[in-house]
């Protein structure tokens, strides 16, 4: 550890934070490669110096290893890599894309200045207040990248390492399951390894594809039909392949752009023994890179891109997420195209993603809340198979062939699909787009639908205990579930009832007793596959005030279903709901999703502008009503995490 850095306030320490930035996204990026590979020891690891610990800075070596067994394999890799940085240094190619992603998001502040919200510019205050970090404002901070980053030298960077490296002045700090101890490397074993000179190290060759992204030109198709709906600002397009497009340009910011696409289906359409492969072929595919390019070269193709475009398979869905800024739009348009046409089979970063799973499988099931949180989701299900909780054992049915079939069945009928578009951009900006990189894609006659799998709520009351975990703490989560009618209005009441009891609840169990760490409702209705709610109250605290606080939330059940809820938390929440939907109508984010939602489901659009009235219909008596029927004493389940 060394002196901390003196904050930025002038022009050449402000330059000195850019070259030290620059080298850790390198060596990141390095690491991030390496971590790509089924050999590598590591799930992640990190290289960087930065603030550590109160007037300290530190050069850090992290990882995270694959399992004991493999930790003093990552830290071997890591100290390799750090050697090679430090005889070799680092590529002009490598200085380039950093730069590339520096200049891109300052420009991307800069270009939303006059859009900054308000919590943003408040945390700049309360920074300068105690930390004393200037606050030179965006476009100042902006016109010194542009003027220092081209001046910044590879000699520069890498020379950092020589300052930052100092052998008399190391901590090693290893955390690991208690079940892995005896696989850990000792305290000789480590400091053996940090003292080992590293040789036969060579220099990092810096592999870049070039060309193309798409490995074929699309053949555009047309615009068939228009029509505007001036009510909302929104264009409707149908194209020439069936594929139905919304359109909604906005100015709430200046540079950005967020769309999506849906269509009906989802892993529901394969079996039971499928189900697995199904789920997991979007995540596989993504990992696979898309075109002539493969994961790791599309990571630097994207270098200065603000850019991202990720493909999904849902219970019912399937689709295609992203945004960009108006610049990168051709560039997300054709990773939409490649996704649709041209995914990359890569069986390497399968076994990757694989050993990333199984990793994850070890420490959630070390995990009290994780334990807790899927065995609450299998129950609940009424043990569906397909919401068995993953396990090892299970990890050989995700099958990398039938995975990447399924992904393209998904995606072979972009005919049935919704485009959605919110941002900055005009639609005749985006008609040459539409028509190349969207109209383009492959349809056929297939008409479908998602398939009902039988997934439903258990009937009757369910009492769980689940035990897990030694520290002396509690989770408590009780259920109601049923069958219901769905409408914006009953929705919207139904959030609305769930706030007001949270709000009474935190009274309760926090403020009157003392007893729970923190409380939480939360309720909703589920349109598949049938029209179905729930509502979870969650809450932690001792184990012996598990039946004491469960009986109060009774109690207050119960009251509100006899008297109603107080109205002054009625109007609260009624008031809270008005100023989040203020923001919300400003963010391109919350039409992306309206628009979307309405016109998914062939409802009428214009319905949207009546969200504002449905928060203002709350009443006492409405509150009683909703109460009596959502919360049905014979039809709940109590869940609660024991220690063992």
């Amino acid at each position: 550890m060394q002196p901390s850095i003196p904050e930025d306030k002038t022009d050449i320490q402000y330059r000195a934070s850019i070259i030290r930035q620059l080298f850790n996204a390198m060596m990141s990026a390095r690491l991030q490669e390496i971590a790509q590979k089924p050999s590598a020891p590591f799930l992640f690891a990190s290289t960087g110096y930065d603030k550590y610990m109160g007037d300290k800075d530190a050069f850090t070596l992290f990882t995270v290893a694959k399992d004991g067994k493999t930790l003093a394999a990552s830290s071997k890799i890591l100290l390799q890599e750090n050697a090679r940085v430090k005889q070799f240094g680092f590529t002009k190619g490598e200085l380039e894309r950093a730069k590339t992603d520096i200049k891109a998001g300052i420009e991307t502040q800069y270009n939303e200045r006059d859009k900054t919200k308000s919590a943003t510019l408040v945390q700049e205050l309360i920074n300068n207040y105690l930390k004393e970090e200037p606050i030179p404002g965006i476009k100042y901070e902006y016109n010194l990248i542009v003027k220092y980053l081209p001046t910044i030298t590879l000699k520069e960077v890498n020379a950092l390492i020589n300052q930052w490296i100092k052998p008399s002045d190391r901590i090693v700090m290893i955390m690991a399951p208690e079940s892995e101890k005896s696989k850990l490397p000792s305290q000789t074993q480590m400091i053996a390894l940090l003292n080992k000179p590293v040789t036969g190290i060579k220099p990092y060759v810096d592999k870049v594809t070039t060309g193309n992204l798409l490995a074929k030109e699309p053949v555009p198709g047309s615009i068939i039909a228009e029509t505007e709906v001036k009510e909302l600002g929104v264009t409707e397009l149908t194209l020439s392949n069936g594929i139905k497009v919304v359109l909604k340009p906005t100015t709430f910011k200046n540079n950005e752009i967020v769309f999506s696409a849906i269509s009906p289906g989802g892993t529901s359409l394969y079996g039971d023994s499928d189900y697995l492969s199904a789920a997991s072929a979007s995540a596989i595919v993504s990992n696979g890179g898309v075109g002539n390019y493969d994961q790791n070269s599309l990571q630097k193709f994207m270098a200065g891109k603000q850019v991202y475009v990720g493909p999904g398979i849902s219970s019912y869905a399937e689709g295609i997420n992203g945004f960009t800024v108006p610049k990168d739009l051709e560039t997300a348009m054709q990773l939409v195209y490649g996704y649709f046409t041209e995914p990359r089979r890569d069986s390497v970063l399968f076994d990757v993603y694989k050993q990333q799973l199984a990793a994850d499988l070890v420490n959630k099931g070390n995990d009290p809340n994780s334990v807790f949180g899927d065995s609450v989701g299998y129950i609940i299900s009424n043990y569906h198979p397909r919401s068995r909780p993953l396990s090892l054992d299970r990890l050989g049915e995700i099958d990398f062939d039938k995975s990447i079939k399924i992904y393209k069945d998904r995606f072979a009928n972009a005919g049935d699909f919704l485009f959605t578009f919110v941002g900055n951009f005009s639609v005749d900006s985006l008609r040459p787009l539409l028509t190349k990189y969207i109209a383009s894609l492959p349809s056929n006659d297939r008409v479908e639908n998602w398939k009902d799998v039988g997934i439903r709520y258990p009937n009757g009351v369910i009492n769980k205990a689940i035990k897990k975990g030694k520290e002396s703490k509690s989770s408590v989560r009780l259920t109601f579930t049923g069958m219901t009618e769905y409408s914006p209005l009953e929705s919207t009441q139904l959030n609305q009832l769930c706030s007001v009891l949270g709000i009474r609840l935190r009274e309760i169990l926090r403020e009157d007793q003392g007893g729970v760490y923190g409380v939480g409702v939360r309720g909703g209705i589920n349109r598949e596959p049938v029209n179905s709610y729930a509502i979870t109250v969650s809450f932690g605290c001792a184990p012996e005030n598990v039946e004491k606080l469960t009986g109060l939330v009774m109690d207050e059940i119960k009251n509100v279903q006899a008297n109603g809820a107080a109205q002054v938390n009625i109007e609260k929440v009624i008031a809270e709901g008005t100023r989040g939907m203020e923001t919300s109508v400003k963010e391109n984010s919350y039409w992306l999703y309206s628009l979307q939602n309405k016109y998914y489901r062939k409802e009428n659009p214009m319905t949207i502008v009546n969200d504002q009235k449905l928060l203002n219909q709350l009443t006492i008596e409405r509150t009683k009503e909703l109460a009596n029927k959502y919360f049905n004493m014979d039809n709940y389940a109590k869940f609660v995490l024991m220690p063992e």
